[in-house]
């Protein structure tokens, strides 16, 4: 049992990581970490990421030395001309530190050149003598995946379906359709979705949805159960949203939600939100002083016109209408000169006026000024 034991303590010193310096985030004191087992394998390589490489540390002579023994991928069964994926470990390099000591595998995964997309499990195991075998799992992404989840819902509710329909954007949140998008009005601060399976014993692993809008109209932040990704299941995952607008002058802005699905196609939720409310434009008072300056000054040509009336032998008669009118506008433009009252008759020439302000003679007005 002391063997037994020390030979269980040389296998739990292993470590794997993706690199030499986050050993552990595969496999940590011989234990598979989460999104690594097969249960819930999440971690994603993307189409363009065709190494991988797995960096092993185990105890230098005296630990038990772990190589791969086996590598698998979905597509290996499949005739050469159905594939999907190349795929192929080696040893890349060894190094050796103080008490340690690191094999670097390097795991090809080439995507073979074909139309449309998929998402495939790949597998590496590591075996030591006398150790338990260690697999770790992942999902590799080729072209662009076209399927779409069935059974999966976004809705407005916990039992709605209002956004998303078996993995497929509702018409009014998709933006590849004609449909007029879902608004958020101004008075609305934040807004509620919730995700779910309709199947109680399937699940659904989703990676961290993000907003993509006009930073400078509005900045959203998200919170709730659904924020950091994970797994949906049967019981829904809340995801709020906070607009947080930044202006207030009433503009319609689109607003994308991203929803990453490793497994299957991802999903684009589309809509609208308003921030503040429109205002009407303001009217000019031009229009207004116009009109008011028409009546008064219409309004005082009638008034002089009827003051316009010659008293002659036979009593008051009134003036042509152009002699009246001519007589009119020289009396306005002797009464503006002399700065009289308009009802004021010009029947005499003013005095002048000394620097004094007395009535006699002025020095400036006779012989003008120095």
């Amino acid at each position: 049992s002391l063997l037994n034991g020390a030979l269980g303590f040389l296998c739990s010193t292993l470590d794997i990581g993706t690199d030499i310096s986050r050993i552990g985030d595969i496999v940590s004191g011989g234990v598979v970490q989460p999104g690594w087992t097969y249960q819930d394998a999440s971690y994603k390589s993307s189409p363009p990421e065709s190494n991988l490489y797995f960096y092993v540390r185990g105890l230098e002579y005296l630990g038990p030395e772990f190589r791969v023994t086996a590598f698998h991928h979905e597509d290996e069964a499949k005739p050469d001309e159905m594939k999907w994926l190349f795929m192929n470990v080696t040893l890349d390099e060894s190094l050796s530190g103080f008490f340690n000591e690191y094999n670097v595998f390097k795991v090809e995964q080439k995507c073979l050149d074909k139309e449309g997309g998929t998402t495939l499990r790949l597998n590496v195991t590591f075996t030591a003598p006398t150790c338990d075998p260690v697999t770790v799992n992942w999902m590799k992404v080729c072209g662009e995946p076209t399927i779409k989840r069935e059974g999966l819902m976004i809705g407005l509710s916990g039992a709605s379906n209002e956004l998303v329909v078996d993995g497929d954007t509702t018409p009014a949140f998709d933006g590849n359709t004609k449909v007029d998008s879902y608004t958020i009005s101004s008075d609305e601060d934040f807004s509620t979705v919730y995700l779910y399976m309709t199947d109680v014993y399937a699940r659904t692993y989703f990676r961290s949805p993000y907003m993509i809008t006009d930073h400078e109209v509005m900045y959203p932040t998200l919170n709730g159960t659904a924020a950091a990704g994970g797994w949906i299941e049967k019981e829904p995952k809340v995801l709020q949203i906070t607009y947080n607008c930044l202006v207030s002058d009433g503009k319609k802005e689109e607003v994308i939600l991203v929803v990453e699905l490793p497994y299957f196609h991802d999903l684009e939720i589309h809509f609208f939100k308003r921030c503040g409310s429109k205002k009407a434009p303001k009217k000019s008072n031009y229009l207004g002083f116009a009109k008011v300056g028409l009546f008064f000054g219409v309004g005082g040509l009638i008034v002089y016109m009827i003051n316009q009336y010659r008293q002659g032998e036979t009593g008051w008669k009134m003036l042509p209408m152009g002699e009246a009118m001519a007589e009119v506008f020289e009396n306005l433009k002797s009464k503006i000169r002399s700065r009289q009252p308009y009802h004021q008759p010009l029947d005499k020439e003013l005095p002048d006026f000394d620097d004094d302000g007395r009535t006699g003679f002025n020095v400036h007005s006779q012989y003008g000024t120095l």
